[in-house]
Order: C-alpha cells, then sequence, then structure tokens
C-alpha cells in the first residue's frame, strides 16, 4: 500500500504530509463516520483543468449525486447543473452558482459577467501565501468542515453509509476542481473566509431544497431554530450569573466566545436537563475568563465611551450566544451615557454567526426592553449587510455598511474570524475576541486561550502580514492605552 507523503498544493508549494493530524475537530467537534480517503488523499488526484473543462466535470459529478439522492432515495427533488456551451457561459453559470451576495429572489443562473472571486486584498492572507504548516492543517480542518455537514444532514435522514461515502468523495473533487481550475487561481489566491463559503455552498447545491436545512435562502429554518435555541441558553446564563460591572461584562463577553452554546450536544442537553446544562456552562465560562488578557484595552474602551458625550459606536457582532452578552454590554451603557449605537447584523444566518432574524428574536426578549426602547427612540439603529461569509469581506461590504463605518466614530468588532477579515482603517475599533487556533496566535502574538480587547487607532492594521516569515502581530503593534 503507497502511503501519500506529499502533496503539490501548487506548482510552488510541495505540502510534506508524512506526520500530519488526520481529523481535526471544528469548534469542538469532528465527524462521526469512518471514512477512507480525505480532502489530502483527494487533492493530487484532481487535474488542473480550463473553467470550461472544470464546469463539465463538476457538472457529471452533479449528475451523479442526482441518480443517488434523487432518483435512487426519493431525498430530494433532481437537480442538476445546466451545460456549459462554451468557456464565458461556464464563466457565467460559475458566477451564478457561487456569488457570495447572491440575492435570495435571484434565479440561479441569471445572466452575468462578474467575476464569482473578487477580494482585492484577501485577509488575513491567501492560501498561496500561508505557511506549509498552516495549509497542512487547513487540508484537515476543510476535511472534518465538510464531513460534519453531510453528516448533519445525515442525522435528518436515513442515508446508506454508502451514499454518504459517495457524497463526501464528490464533494472534496468538486472544491478541488474549483481551486485548481486555470492553472491553481483560486488555490493560490483565495482567503480561507472565502474557502470555507465554497465549502458550505458545494454542500448545499448537493443536497439543494428543504434536504439540507442551512445558512440562506429557503434551507434557513434548522439554523434559524438553533441560533434561537443558543441565545435563549446563553440568555439564561446571563441571567443566572448576576449583575455585572462593565469590565466584568467585557471580559466574559470576550471569552463567551468559546462556550458553544450552539452545539448539538449541548442543546439536546439544555433540554433535557436545563438547571445542570446551564450550571456546567457557567463553570466553564469562569474557567475560561480565568485565563489572562494577552491585550487589555477595556478600561481605554469604557474611559472613551463615558468621555465622549454622543458618541456614534458601530458594533459588529459575531456568534449567537456570545452576542446576547454584546447586547446586555451596550444595552447598559445606553443606560448610562448618551452614546448611539449601530448594530451590524447579517440579513442571512452564516454557520453559527447571529443574523437579523435571530438579532430581532433577542430583542423582543423582556430582558432586553431598553435596548428596544432605545431603537425606538432612535439611538440605536440596524445596518443589514448581505454576505454569504462567515465574516465580512470588506470587498463586499454594502453601501450603506460603507458610509456608516464613515460617519461612526468608533468600531466594536467581536469574533477571531472579524479580526481576521475586517480591517476599515479609516475608523478608530476595538477588537474583542479569544484566541482560537493556528491563524489567530500568529497575527496576535498570543497564546491560544488568551483573551484579547484590543484598540486599533485609525489609519492602522491590526497585524502586516507579508509572508510566513514576515509578520508584525497585533500585540507588536498594540500601544499601551491607559
Amino acid at each position: 500500500m503507497n502511503i501519500l507523503k506529499s502533496i503539490i498544493f501548487t506548482p510552488e508549494i510541495d505540502l510534506d504530509i508524512t506526520n500530519t493530524q488526520n481529523i481535526i475537530s471544528v469548534k469542538g467537534e469532528i465527524p462521526k463516520n469512518n471514512y477512507p480517503f480525505t480532502l489530502a488523499k483527494i487533492y493530487p488526484e484532481i487535474p488542473v483543468l480550463d473553467i470550461f473543462k472544470a464546469y463539465f466535470r463538476i457538472a457529471d459529478e452533479f449528475t451523479k449525486l442526482d441518480s443517488l439522492l434523487h432518483e435512487q432515495l426519493k431525498l430530494r427533488s433532481s437537480f442538476m447543473l445546466r451545460r456549459a456551451i462554451n468557456e464565458q457561459d461556464a464563466f457565467r453559470l460559475f458566477h451564478a452558482l457561487f456569488d457570495p451576495i447572491r440575492q435570495p429572489s435571484q434565479k440561479i443562473y441569471n445572466d452575468s459577467n462578474q467575476d464569482f472571486f473578487r477580494i482585492w486584498i484577501p485577509r488575513p492572507f491567501s492560501l498561496g501565501h500561508a505557511s506549509s504548516d498552516k495549509l497542512i492543517h487547513t487540508l484537515g480542518w476543510i476535511d472534518s468542515n465538510m464531513k460534519l455537514m453531510i453528516e448533519n444532514v445525515e442525522k435528518k435522514c436515513k442515508i446508506p453509509f454508502s451514499v454518504i461515502l459517495s457524497i463526501a468523495e464528490s464533494a472534496f473533487t468538486i472544491y478541488c476542481l474549483i481551486i485548481k481550475m486555470q492553472d491553481y487561481r483560486l488555490a493560490r489566491n483565495i482567503n480561507f473566509n472565502y474557502s470555507m463559503f465554497l465549502q458550505e455552498r458545494i454542500i448545499e447545491l448537493i443536497f439543494s431544497d428543504a434536504l439540507y436545512k442551512s445558512s440562506r435562502t429557503n434551507n434557513r429554518i434548522d439554523l434559524l431554530k438553533i441560533g434561537k435555541l443558543s441565545n435563549s441558553i446563553a440568555l439564561q446564563l446571563l441571567k443566572g450569573v448576576g449583575d455585572f460591572s462593565y469590565r466584568q461584562l467585557c471580559t466574559l463577553s470576550v471569552f463567551m466566545g468559546v462556550v458553544w452554546t450552539s452545539m448539538s450536544d449541548i442543546q439536546q442537553s439544555f433540554i433535557a436537563h436545563q438547571d445542570k446544562t446551564l450550571s456546567d456552562l457557567e463553570l466553564c465560562l469562569k474557567k475560561a475568563a480565568e485565563k489572562t488578557f494577552c491585550i487589555d484595552h477595556i478600561k481605554n474602551f469604557i474611559d472613551y465611551v463615558g468621555k465622549n458625550i454622543g458618541c456614534t459606536i458601530l458594533v459588529v457582532l459575531d456568534d449567537n450566544g456570545e452576542s446576547v452578552f454584546d447586547m446586555a454590554l451596550f444595552q447598559q451603557l445606553l443606560r448610562d451615557t448618551k452614546i448611539k449605537v449601530v448594530f451590524m447584523v447579517n440579513r442571512y444566518p452564516v454557520s453559527n454567526n447571529i443574523a437579523l432574524d435571530t438579532f430581532l428574536d433577542l430583542l423582543n426578549n423582556n430582558y432586553f426592553d431598553d435596548l428596544r426602547f432605545f431603537l425606538n427612540l432612535g439611538r440605536v439603529s440596524l445596518c443589514i449587510e448581505e454576505q454569504f461569509f462567515r465574516s465580512f469581506e470588506y470587498d463586499y461590504l454594502s453601501p450603506q455598511s460603507l458610509t456608516t463605518i464613515k460617519t461612526a466614530d468608533i468600531a466594536y468588532i467581536k469574533g477571531v474570524n472579524f479580526f481576521e477579515t475586517l480591517q476599515p482603517i479609516e475608523i478608530t475599533r476595538y477588537y474583542c475576541f479569544t484566541v482560537s487556533g493556528m491563524t489567530s496566535s500568529l497575527l496576535t502574538g498570543c497564546k491560544e486561550g488568551a483573551g484579547i480587547f484590543a484598540r486599533v487607532d485609525s489609519g492602522k492594521e491590526g497585524y502586516i502580514y507579508s509572508n510566513p516569515s514576515n509578520i508584525i502581530t497585533l500585540k507588536e503593534l498594540s500601544y499601551f492605552f491607559e
């Protein structure tokens, strides 16, 4: 049996995978099925094709899957890709299928001459500029992430394991064809955020209509249900912990980022044993909050808000669950000061991120009566973004969002992924998250699990990444603020 020792990721990048970790967890979860293949094994087998031939191969994969999911198992209506007639037609079809800001009302095959990939500054860096260790880890993460998405569907439907294997293999094949086509164009230039979007979109297209309860359009039901329960758990946790000072609330908000109330095991436990689950989560949160801050500008943030009467704060929320604590923080600040707050919220639920529906559901809870009052008064407003990325890409922000950034005095930006992708240097911003993962440690210069509440002044970057050996971290760039 031949053991794969290396992968040619692009002609310039040869990855040694002899001592790699096979299974990588995604927010605490790993695939439960035993698969005889990995993305790393499939990647070298996929040819590098032009856009027309790549589309042709991808259409073949969808035809094969349609015979399994529609004709054989009757699990969904038929879905096959229309055949492209030439390269320009294939280009338009790719854009229609993989446009990250495609409106739900748009037909899937609307004509377009736009490029389905456009990020002028891929943050934090492109795959082609990642270190070998980071790329190897990324391939393992993608492998786990796509398998977990498939297994989430498997939980809802009785799908034979042989079909699950075929789906996973086809999903990996489609992903590899896309990023390797046009002489490795996306493999060189795509960032991790766009890669995650492609992974989710491929799985959504495979399962299509009502079978895949995912992150957009007609298939949002389950994800919204999970998000609302996640927020309900977090709100009960917030009420149970008691009253807070501003500093305590900021601290809990930061470390709530690693208490995942959206995990299925936690939600099932909460439904069956609410009190015990809340007690366990409280211990988990307190334990996380005992870890030290690597960068701590909380006092500077509180002082700024107190001194700048009538200032406008742009608040970019991250996951369901932790966002409950952020909303509680700003409700208290609104009570005690004359600030104005603009919440930037995605219209669409993506992964565990809070979305417009889950935000409004929270806002209607009695706990947030005052926040709702300030909304009616005009001191709170909403800026609705429409992206299917896990964290907002600056190049895809709407004109309204760009105007909001320019007119706000400061920004409060939650989440490690938002720190990586959203660096609007025209505004002073406070980044708040727990260091989690290889990229987070690399860009911050801080250890896994450390807290970050960092001010970055307007005109400044949160990090500077030139290449794997030339990085100026957030810690190195950060000033000490009284």
